[in-house]
């Protein structure tokens, strides 16, 4: 589309329509840029733009008044024309069959994570941290969600430090699953300001600690002496060790196998068995 001048006037070319060519002249280039914008707001609605229904009247551009029209142009103040606006909205706002409430789309979450094989501890974390989001903003759309929304609803449950890293982490994956499933153009939980957090030595318990906390076992819980061997001399991670089996221990070999569906990177490794954990 072009605006041209022609003689004393302004000439605005709208294209071809129905196989002629589609021009028309105007007074004034204002003239001719407000044809044109009316133009091509009227080609957008037509193909991308849904009608919105309130209750039993449907609102589409021909159906403003003047009035209404001027309006949302004195609005925009010149800035920008009402095509780039509504492109603007197209790209912010999914289309109608792809707007998601929080929990629509928390559900497909939890559905696409349980179908790719996380174990049930993940799963449980998943459901904890970003299903308290699904219970306190479920009926909002998820589009609508803002960053100061989700800095708002963190500070308001008072989570702080790591669990407050934890939680952006969280809602920084939820909204990456509605951004890939369409929901949303853009993850607005990685603006979420980062938690500096300073980085702590793992404690070490002397030999008098682990002395009293193994006396401690053997007097309240005996059965429970080779768990807290185990975790102790081997080293293995709590989930672990709930799940070792005595098969997986070797004592003439010295080695205890973790089973690739327990260990952290889910590859099969050995641990020594020390002297003093095979005593």
């Amino acid at each position: 589309m072009k605006i041209r001048p022609r003689g004393g006037s302004w000439q605005a070319d709208f294209g071809t329509k129905a196989g002629k060519r589609d021009q028309k002249s105007f007074g004034s280039l204002d003239e001719a840029k407000q044809a044109i914008d009316t133009h091509l707001i009227q080609k957008v609605e037509q193909s991308r733009f849904e009608a919105i229904e309130t209750k039993d009247k449907v609102i589409g551009w021909h159906n403003l008044s003047e009035r209404q029209k001027m309006d949302a142009l004195e609005r925009l103040g010149g800035r920008v024309s009402l095509v780039l606006a509504a492109d603007y909205y197209l790209e912010a706002v999914p289309d109608g069959s792809n707007q998601k409430s929080v929990q629509e789309v928390f559900d497909a979450f939890m559905e696409s994570k349980e179908a790719s094989g996380k174990r049930p501890t993940t799963l449980e974390d998943y459901r904890t941290k970003t299903g308290r989001l699904a219970t306190d903003m479920g009926q909002r759309l998820v589009h609508e969600i803002t960053t100061e929304d989700l800095e708002s609803w963190l500070s308001r449950h008072n989570y702080k430090g790591t669990t407050r890293g934890n939680y952006r982490r969280h809602l920084s994956m939820f909204f990456g699953f509605a951004m890939k499933r369409g929901y949303v153009h853009g993850n607005v939980a990685d603006a979420i300001e980062k938690v500096s957090i300073d980085e702590k030595l793992p404690e070490i318990f002397s030999a008098d600690e682990v002395l009293r906390l193994l006396r401690h076992v053997e007097d309240g819980a005996p059965n429970m002496i080779p768990y807290f061997c185990i975790g102790v001399f081997a080293g293995l991670r709590p989930n672990e060790l709930e799940s070792l089996d005595w098969s997986d221990i070797d004592l003439n070999r010295r080695r205890i196998t973790v089973r690739p569906e327990e260990a952290k990177k889910r590859r099969q490794r050995y641990v020594d068995i020390s002297d003093n954990l095979l005593k």
